[in-house]
């Protein structure tokens, strides 16, 4: 039997407890979200016709509201509801919004004051791209599939000046290839293989589903909706969409490029860059080259602490030492910022004494504001995650001078090489620093041959990096 829920219905739990609908806040096509008369929550109840689709919806809203192991950015369910309808009751999330809101440019507002100002920057997209993975990330290793990852199912803050994001539809998670009436995803997002009827949604095709998210986010562009594309008739998008035409960006076939919109080297750095040409290019059809959800947190971390603020227009952009003279959204001719370039490299012992071999370059940290935080995940080899997040280091700036404060805010022993040789910074201690010294890490283990960090601060203009 289908049901026909509307406002001022009266449900109940599987513990008997009952809500009260009220305005419908959300429609698709497996049901309907309703608001509950009290505003605190929300409920959402399946409407499908299916007698079979019913019953594993049913058993798996159960599932999803006793498993105690998933993620914490997933609105979960906190109740079942009870025959005859079927669906569940979740928390109402408040002052957020879906990322749909930066991901599509309507026009109604010039471009660089919508894409900076009113939705939060280069900077702020980078650091919700990062959480996003994350939260996919910790989806794959859960052992589940997400199956519809769209701009539509995941939430962020409405504040500019704030980066919280959480998932919602967790109906949709179910164990890859499980599901016989999982819906395969939203248009646009959903893997070639899926809309040609190859493979079941799993983890690999919940990999393409969100590098397209991510290349929409940042790029405000389909990755595979260029010239060729979107100046021919429609069908042509459901073959581009199936795989038949090139990626925009594609490195030797050009003949699907897009001549319009954001240029790629100011929004993707060249990691990025080389992640969506592996995501669009070589995964296209092989699904096993996808970047994963955690090379892509890594690469988009990595990338957001690369930017610097715009002194006149506040737009953030890519800091490197080989760069642009002028800001890309407001023509303003800075003159430099300054920069912690972090290698890895070790201890070796030479004729001088012990002595630093860089290995690698890992990354950057541009520092454009007063206190700027240095994380573990730049400064110590292998920390990513949670521990990657935290603070190592701050950096605090000292106003109208090229010189900085560096203060230790860890249990880790920092070194500092300046023009009193090398000083030991502990916990709580500060030193200067400037254009010039160099700060050495630990390594996360025991031993002279353990791989360590070295940050060195030097001057840098904007560009893509």
């Amino acid at each position: 039997m289908t049901l026909h829920p509307k406002a001022g219905d009266v449900v109940t739990d599987v513990e008997g407890r009952a809500y009260k609908l009220g305005e419908v806040i959300g429609r698709g096509g497996q049901g309907m979200v309703f608001r509950e008369a009290n505003n605190r929550l929300a409920i959402k109840i399946y409407t499908g016709k299916d007698p079979a689709a019913q019953a594993e919806f049913q058993q798996r809203f159960q599932a999803m509201a006793y498993r105690k192991t998933l993620p914490d950015s997933l609105v979960k369910p906190e109740a079942v509801l009870a025959p005859p309808y079927i669906g569940y009751v979740m928390p109402l999330i408040k002052k957020h919004t879906a990322l749909k809101e930066l991901s599509y440019y309507d026009g109604s507002q010039g471009l660089d004051e919508w894409y900076n100002g009113l939705t939060g920057g280069l900077r702020r997209r980078l650091v919700l791209g990062a959480k996003i993975a994350r939260a996919f990330s910790d989806i794959q290793y859960s052992g589940l599939a997400y199956c519809d990852i769209s701009p539509n199912n995941v939430l962020i803050s409405k504040e500019t000046n704030k980066s919280t994001i959480c998932l919602i539809d967790c109906d949709n998670l179910t164990i890859p290839g499980a599901a016989k009436y999982m819906a395969i995803g939203t248009p646009w997002y959903i893997a070639p293989e899926l809309l040609v009827g190859s493979h079941l949604a799993d983890s690999l095709s919940d990999g393409y589903s969100l590098a397209v998210l991510l290349f929409q986010l940042l790029t405000l562009e389909h990755p595979l909706m260029g010239d060729a594309v979107k100046e021919g008739p429609p069908e042509l998008e459901k073959k581009a969409l199936l795989g038949e035409y090139p990626y925009i960006a594609h490195p030797t076939d050009t003949g699907n490029q897009l001549s319009t919109g954001l240029p790629l080297d100011i929004v993707l750095s060249k990691r990025l860059q080389q992640l969506f040409t592996r995501a669009f290019v070589d995964g296209l059809r092989d699904r096993t080259k996808r970047p994963t959800p955690g090379e892509w947190e890594e690469a988009l971390w990595m990338a957001s602490y690369m930017t610097c603020r715009c002194p006149r227009c506040n737009s953030t952009q890519y800091a490197v030492t080989v760069s642009m003279k002028e800001c890309p959204w407001c023509d303003y001719a800075f003159e430099s910022s300054a920069i912690a370039l972090f290698q890895s490299g070790l201890i070796v012992e030479g004729e001088k004494g012990s002595e630093w071999k860089a290995t690698d370059t890992v990354g950057a940290l541009c520092l454009d504001y007063e206190m700027n935080y240095v994380p573990y995940r730049l400064c110590v080899p292998g920390a990513s995650g949670e521990w990657g997040d935290k603070t190592a280091a701050v950096i605090h700036r000292v106003r109208d001078s090229e010189e900085f404060i560096l203060e230790n805010v860890s249990d880790l022993e920092l070194r500092v090489l300046g023009g009193k040789g090398w000083q030991r910074l502990t916990k709580g201690k500060n030193v200067p620093v400037a254009p010039g010294n160099r700060v050495l890490f630990p390594a996360p283990g025991e031993g002279q041959h353990m791989t360590r960090r070295l940050a060195r601060i030097h001057k840098s203009q904007f560009g893509a990096g």
